[in-house]
């Protein structure tokens, strides 16, 4: 991999996040602001886009060295054990334990209560000790943010059966078939409509299919035409959404042409700009991951308990997820330099 390759994919990465985090800021405080509402829907529409480029990052990062075929594969699934299944469960334990103390203060604190719109406690009595577990670790999990970690351990453990079928579509492609190779993926794209966990696979196994194809992708790829056609199609597909006009085929258009032009755009913004505070914003991009729920829901409430004008949540959805983004990685560089060993326990070792 180039070195501007791996920048690349850091930025995307950071810039990613943001957009997921700008997916959670929804306030359901604002239901009755059509001005709020249809700006949240935009934007969050556009930001659908962070999920599947996820997908095809890891994807690629996964099969991206795989010289000893299914051998790597194992090492690969062990590493991942460290790097996703531990962060997963420390953040999972964390979220409860922060959920049952802040239940704990709403208790004693009105004002608190008021804006609590998640009560651990009631859901405790309700489901029991296996449901709590499951409620904790599975579904959704707790901090749901994590399903995505969750959906990317089924795939790990299915990579073998997905390096088997990537190197019969790289074959196909060798030969001389590359259509038909694509047309499959196609196809599994296409499932997705009906059947939503295709799009997990499909995003994944494109990633992996870039890698073990081949693919030049190490090197700016200026291509205009290719940014402007793609950032109007995603403009056509966020709008109809907004609009009301949502279905699964705009649903799934707004990732595939928003990651083609995220990929376009950086090597027309980002491909010269050397900048060492952005570099530095985009080390702590899973450790934000990691914490921004359930601390994400404490700075969005903070300005509900002054005023909850339209005013005061669209100021504060457009802003809270940069602010939130900075203190989160001034937090996470306080953490790694002062406990080290714990930070990359809990981050994975990044």
């Amino acid at each position: 991999m180039t070195e501007y390759l791996s920048r690349k994919l850091k930025l995307l990465s950071a810039f990613a996040i943001i957009m997921v985090i700008y997916i959670h800021m929804y306030y359901t405080e604002g239901a009755v602001t059509p001005t709020l509402n249809l700006l949240e829907t935009i934007v969050s529409g556009f930001c659908r886009t962070a999920v599947p480029l996820f997908y095809i990052i890891s994807g690629y990062l996964f099969f991206l060295k795989v010289p000893d075929g299914l051998k790597s594969i194992r090492q690969k699934i062990k590493k991942r054990a460290r790097t996703l299944l531990v962060p997963y469960l420390i953040a999972n334990i964390f979220t409860f334990l922060f959920y049952c103390g802040v239940n704990a203060i709403a208790l004693k604190f009105g004002e608190v209560s008021n804006v609590l719109n998640f009560k651990i406690f009631d859901d405790i009595a309700r489901l029991g000790i296996w449901g709590t577990i499951e409620l904790v670790f599975i579904n959704p999990p707790i901090a749901f943010q994590l399903w995505f970690v969750r959906d990317l351990m089924v795939m790990v453990l299915l990579s073998p059966l997905l390096w088997l079928g990537l190197k019969g579509l790289t074959r196909l492609r060798d030969s001389g078939y590359g259509w038909l190779s694509a047309a499959l993926l196609g196809l599994l794209f296409l499932c997705g409509f009906k059947f939503g966990y295709c799009f997990t696979f499909f995003w994944f196994l494109a990633g992996g299919y870039i890698a073990m194809a081949r693919f030049d992708i190490g090197q700016a790829t200026i291509k205009g035409r290719v940014a402007a056609a793609s950032a109007i199609l995603v403009f056509m597909a966020v709008t109809a959404q907004a609009f009301g006009w949502y279905n699964r085929i705009s649903g799934a258009m707004t990732p595939l042409f928003g990651i083609t032009f995220l990929w376009t755009a950086y090597d027309f913004i980002a491909a010269d700009l050397k900048n060492h505070l952005i570099d530095w914003f985009a080390r702590y991009t899973f450790f934000v991951y990691l914490i921004h729920e359930p601390f994400l829901n404490v700075f969005k409430k903070l300005p509900l308990l002054f005023s909850r004008s339209e005013t005061t949540l669209i100021i504060s959805y457009i802003s809270i997820p940069v602010i939130f983004y900075v203190f989160a990685c001034w937090c996470g560089s306080l953490l790694k330099r002062r406990f080290p060993t714990a930070y990359s326990i809990y981050t994975g070792g990044r």
